[in-house]
């Protein structure tokens, strides 16, 4: 449970981490009472008859969809350290590909199909990694280093400036699979449907949606490195990305 949260392997790591004094406050009283009592088990060594390991501590597998709960409560609450934030992400992997197992095998129980072990597994390593996608970093550091250079910007200490919100929009979106901001508009309306303000953006672009923002962050990115200044920048967008001047 410590691994898959980013917490590391040693045994210690996950008490620690849900008793610290901001998460324990998060840990309801039987989430606490289950936490504090682990199942304790005998190990086998490969090879060797039953019981010949040593005695270990572990939990029941449903308990880390809890301690993920109380996580994500805690991320809300904006009570998470910066180096916590981590570990809130895995927390919200692990939710989302939970639940869509969750659900399939609801269904084929429903239907009474029995799957086996490894066609669970399978299923749920793609739900994960389908799950981890949307917290990709679609946009490289290096075009924000970029516009900080090309309009003279300086970094705050936190977040980034506002400018940098309708330059993604006029430079990234609009144009984007040259739909004059159609793309854009839909997937702004999918996120006000299912998402919240939180959310990014091209979380709620397709698959190929995403493959198209990509290849658009590659063209502006490369269009910024050889731009000397703000006007030679800007002149290229128009020019190559909007390919005529646009009326105000």
């Amino acid at each position: 449970m410590g691994q898959v949260l980013g917490l590391g392997s040693g045994g210690s790591r996950l008490p620690r981490f849900v008793f610290n004094k901001t998460m324990s406050t998060y840990i309801w009283p039987e989430l606490e009472e289950k936490l504090k009592n682990p199942i304790v088990f005998q190990t086998v060594i490969a090879g060797q008859s039953a019981g010949s390991g040593p005695k270990a501590h572990g939990y029941d597998v449903t308990i880390l969809i809890d301690v993920c709960k109380a996580i994500l409560k805690a991320d809300a609450d904006k009570k998470l350290t910066k180096s916590q934030l981590n570990v809130a992400k895995q927390a919200a992997i692990i939710v989302g590909a939970s639940a869509k197992a969750g659900i399939q095998g609801l269904v084929y129980a429903l239907a009474g199909y029995d799957r086996t072990k490894e066609e669970f597994i399978a299923a749920y390593k793609m739900y994960v990694m389908e799950e981890a996608r949307e917290y990709e970093r679609e946009f490289s550091p290096e075009l924000y280093e970029q516009w900080y250079r090309l309009y003279g910007l300086t970094k705050p200490e936190r977040g980034r400036p506002w400018e940098f919100k309708y330059l993604t929009i006029d430079h990234i979106y609009k144009p984007l699979a040259k739909s004059n901001g159609k793309v854009f508009s839909l997937a702004k309306s999918s996120k006000k449907t299912y998402g919240d303000k939180n959310d990014k953006i091209h979380q709620f672009l397709s698959e190929i949606g995403v493959k198209a923002l990509r290849t658009q962050v590659g063209k502006i990115l490369g269009i910024a490195m050889v731009s000397k200044d703000r006007d030679e920048y800007e002149k290229h967008i128009e020019e190559k990305i909007y390919g005529e001047k646009r009326l105000i």
